[in-house]
Parts: C-alpha cells; structure tokens; sequence
C-alpha cells in the first residue's frame, strides 16, 4: 500500500488583546455595585440592577463566543476533510466486515450441531435427559468457541447432567415435588429451589392453621345458638311475617327486647356476636 501521510502544519494560533484594560474597566464598571444592600421597600430596584448586570455579563460573554467561533473554523474545515477521507475508508471496510460476520455465522452453525451431537451421546442414556434438554440454562454458548475441544464440552456436560440427577433425587422426593421441578426448570438452582419449596411448606401451614380457626369459629357458633336456642326460644326462633290478603303485602314481625346475660369463653361470645349480626339482632352490653 502506498501510503501518504497527511501533512498538517499546525502554527499555535494568537489573539491580539487588550485585555489587561479591558478588565480594569470591567472592575470599574462593576465597582459600583459591590456591598449594595437594598430592604424590602427596594425589591423592584434590586431586581433592575440585578438585569442590568445580567445584560453586562451577557455582552462581555459575547465576545468570548465571537472569538471563540472565529478560531474554531479553520479546525472545523480540517475536521470536515478528514470525515471524508474516514468515509472512503468506511466504505472499504463494511463489505469485508460483512463477510466476516456471515462466516461467523455459518461457523456457529455448523459448531451448535457438533454441540448437539455431543450432548446427546453425553446424557441421552440417562432417565433425566428429556428434563435437562428443556432446561435453557444447561446450554453453554462457551462450547460455540473454537479454543474448546469437543472432549472438553463432553466432560462438562456429564458434570453438569450429574449435578442435575443429584438435585432431582432431592427435589423428587418432597410432597410438593411437581411445583419445585418446575421451579428448578427455570434456573437450576437447588438452594433457591429449596427456599420456594420452604415457603410452600409455610403457605400450607398458615391454610391449615386458618382452616381450623374457621372450624372453631363455626363450632362455637353453632353451640352458642344451641345455648340461647334453649335459654331462650323467642330470641332465636324463625321470624314470622304476616300475609294480608286483600293487599297481599308482607308486615314484618315487630321487633322484641329481651335482657339476658351469656357466659361464655371469648371464641364462643365472638360466634354469638357473628350469629346476631347476620340475623339482625343487635346486641348491647349492660
């Protein structure tokens, strides 16, 4: 390749200044205004000074971007021819990267079959080999890589099928085996298997524990009814409505007060108080 290096003298810019007066008439400008102190009666004052020096900044600023824009451009014009040189560059590169990349491609390919072909003669013998091939994770996209011999991916494939028959002979045995496989299926962890399977564990528990508060609940309504069934009939009996005939309206039976006084333990009082409040009798303490 016969190359030619792009020559570019670069002089160190100057810009002619005066800058030592022109702050020196920036410290006089803005002498006057150092240590002001306005009250609240001068709000709209201090507000006007504070703009009329905004608008002083502003213009010294100014200059700064004027400058500034002028010494940028023969950079930017430098910048601009070297982009199009990077493009005839570009464009000699692409294709070959095209190509690179498609042959990457079709190497994986061919590498994912050998890969298959391997795995399968590893484990296919085993009672596991239908759950392990459904496990996305038990793939390695390291085997794709050509630094790894085809001996190297059979080891580490037996490894790891061994690993997952030993976390299924733990998993298989639990009662809630068929909830933990599919767990494990996502990740192939066993520790984090184990913690699901824990708090499957409690969530049994607690319905249990639920289930029988709720049978106390409704065992203890059922004798507190009883109790006041037989202390007391008229509180309790089937309310009785009155059929009018000509108008074939329905009178509701006329409510009672009764005094009485219940003992018992507090599951039995709580029951009563549920007994009372779905048929509409309404309970005071005396």
């Amino acid at each position: 390749m016969n190359e030619i290096t792009l020559r570019s003298d670069v002089t160190p810019g100057f810009i002619d200044n005066n800058f030592e007066e022109f702050l020196a008439n920036v410290r006089n400008e803005v002498a006057p205004y150092i240590g002001l102190a306005f009250d609240e009666t001068q709000t709209a004052e201090a507000k006007e000074t504070v703009a009329r020096l905004n608008k002083y900044r502003k213009d010294v600023d100014g200059k700064r971007l004027a400058v500034k824009k002028e010494w940028m451009r023969p950079y930017e014009d430098y910048e601009q021819k070297i982009k199009q040189a990077l493009t005839v560059i570009d464009n000699a590169i692409e294709p070959i990267k095209t190509q690179v990349t498609e042959a990457e491609a079709r190497r994986v390919e061919e590498r994912k079959k050998e890969v298959a072909v391997i795995i399968d003669e590893a484990i296919r013998t085993r009672p596991s080999f239908e759950f392990i091939l459904s496990c996305g994770w038990f793939y390695d996209p390291h085997w794709e890589n050509k630094t790894v011999k085809p001996s190297a991916i059979q080891v580490q494939a037996e490894e790891k099928a061994n690993q997952i028959d030993a976390d299924l002979s733990v998993i298989s045995s639990d009662e809630n085996s068929v909830e933990l496989m599919a767990e494990y299926r996502k990740h192939g962890s066993l520790t984090q298997t184990l913690i699901i399977r824990d708090r499957l564990v409690q969530q049994k528990k607690d319905a249990e524990a639920y289930q029988e508060r709720m049978k106390t609940q409704r065992e203890a309504l059922r004798e507190a009814t009883e109790k006041a069934s037989h202390e007391n009939p008229k509180v309790v009996e089937s309310p009785k409505v009155e059929i009018v005939e000509d108008s074939k309206k329905v009178e509701p039976e006329p409510a009672m007060t009764i005094t009485f006084k219940a003992t018992a333990t507090q599951t039995a009082l709580v029951g009563l108080k549920t007994y009372c409040a779905l048929n509409h009798i309404t309970l005071e303490r005396v």
